[in-house]
């Protein structure tokens, strides 16, 4: 242990750290991927297309939108990675296969740059003035980065994890440094830019801008850091509701996910009923679109009628509903989708809503408490893979998910003793708890849809402090000489 300790207080510690952040990207691209992923072709995904078709249709007809002729689709994705893969697409002469692996190589570089960024931020986080120290617990977090397994699953992946990552560290990393126009200027920046890549990076955005706020010693100040970091964040998260409201006359500030398809109302209102009653859809989803058995829980049965009320659902589902349709086209179930005119989307949507009020007001304390805590406990303590894989991922996937849950709570004592010996600047114990807490609470209680992939960004954050009760433990453990 000591001699582990000696390595990272090294300065070059962190130029080892790099080349091995790098080389496990590089290892998981070439051979690691398609084993986790179950497929060689795992960088394009089941999202990635809306992004890529919202710039192409943008550059070949001058409107931003996922799919021509559906007019919502022209706010189904925020700009920030549809220009990201334009900016590569447009590099490439307009060839896509080429933009898209172009892409895959600048996510690669942005998570590797990323482990450097994560060092620098642990080391503007910690309050004592030890040069050594810093070094030490700064290359801690960076290795713990380097090493991170679901950071290094999704860099080549082409959705916008791993760049809201990068731009959501560089804000961090502005916010923290000493205060001044410039790095507040960069701190809203780089997080409006993130926000515009993934919006659930406003959530940085807005403790940024409190760490901002609460910087200030006076009025006078106050106002004028606050009008530079909303500058920024106007510049770059604010064209997206600009263009919203100036050219398309709706006033959106996020995205509007009913955009027909396979997010058509039928579907949508399901996943808000099934989020009523429970915290994972995947099994009653298999089960409609499989035609086999559904299986409610208990809590679904509120009034003697709901069991007519679900088989009938169901039943529309599986005959005439748009969006399962698509569901069941993709997965190779059925050969075609509901036609327009032949859907019962209204009709499911009536049965799924009025169950989900019903929920509300009928069974208000597994709604607003019992189901929400399973959300949250889900944020912490998954450790199942979902999907038909092999035997051998399924339990490296839950391996990987017990480390995750180990980390994630060592994360959170460490901000707590770090906060009661007073280890950490008040700027990253304000933004980091008042950021993750935040971001916990809204996923579980409000939006419901847990993924794995929307808690990367808290997971990265927590590394910090996990490194440095880490580098505590070791010191502890060290033999006396």
């Amino acid at each position: 242990m000591k001699f582990f300790l000696e390595k990272l207080s090294s300065r070059k510690a962190l130029y080892y750290i790099l080349i091995g952040g790098a080389l496990l990207r590089l290892l998981f691209l070439f051979f690691g991927g398609k084993i986790y992923y179950g497929t060689a072709n795992f960088f394009i995904q089941g999202d990635t297309d809306s992004w890529f078709n919202s710039f192409v249709n943008f550059w070949n007809h001058g409107t931003y939108q996922s799919y021509g002729g559906i007019e919502s689709s022209k706010f189904f994705r925020p700009p920030g990675y549809s220009f990201l893969f334009g900016f590569f697409y447009l590099l490439s002469f307009e060839n896509y296969a080429v933009a898209w692996k172009l892409l895959v190589g600048a996510q690669l570089i942005m998570d590797i740059a990323s482990i450097y960024i994560i060092s620098r931020i642990a080391a503007y986080a910690v309050r004592d003035s030890n040069h050594d120290k810093k070094i030490v617990y700064s290359n801690m977090a960076a290795l713990l980065f380097a090493c991170y397994p679901f950071a290094i699953v999704w860099a080549p992946v082409l959705y916008a994890e791993t760049s809201s990552v990068f731009f959501t560290l560089l804000s961090i990393l502005f916010a923290l440094k000493e205060t001044s126009p410039k790095n507040i200027f960069f701190a809203g920046l780089f997080g409006g830019i993130a926000t515009l890549l993934r919006l659930q990076s406003a959530f940085c955005v807005l403790f940024a801008g409190i760490v901002v706020f609460n910087a200030a010693r006076d009025r006078k100040q106050r106002f004028r850091y606050i009008t530079y970091f909303s500058f920024a964040v106007l510049v770059s998260y604010g064209l997206w509701p600009m263009r919203n409201i100036f050219f398309q006359h709706r006033v959106l500030f996020s995205q509007d996910l009913n955009i027909g398809r396979n997010w058509s109302r039928d579907y949508m209102s399901f996943m808000d009923y099934i989020f009523s009653i429970k915290t994972d859809y995947n099994s009653v989803y298999h089960e409609i679109i499989e035609n086999k058995e559904v299986h409610w829980p208990a809590a679904a049965y509120l009034e003697p009628g709901d069991s007519a009320l679900l088989d009938s659902a169901v039943n529309l589902c599986r005959t005439c509903g748009t969006g399962f349709s698509y569901w069941k086209f993709f997965s190779g179930l059925q050969q075609e989708v509901v036609a327009p005119g032949q859907s019962c989307d209204t009709a499911i949507d009536k049965i799924f809503t009025t169950l989900s009020a019903r929920q509300r007001t009928k069974n208000p304390v597994s709604y607003w408490l019992k189901v929400p805590l399973g959300n949250l406990s889900k944020c912490l303590f998954k450790i199942s893979l979902y999907g038909n894989k092999s035997r051998v991922v399924k339990i490296s996937g839950s391996s990987l998910f017990i480390l995750r849950s180990f980390f994630v709570c060592l994360g959170f004592l460490g901000l707590y003793t770090g906060f009661r010996k007073k280890f950490f600047t008040e700027k990253f114990l304000l933004f980091s708890a008042g950021y993750i807490v935040t971001w916990y609470i809204f996923l579980s209680f409000f939006y419901r849809n847990i993924e794995m992939r929307y808690l990367l960004h808290c997971d990265i954050l927590l590394l910090i402090p996990s490194a440095y009760l880490l580098v505590l433990f070791f010191r502890r453990n060290q033999p006396a000489t």
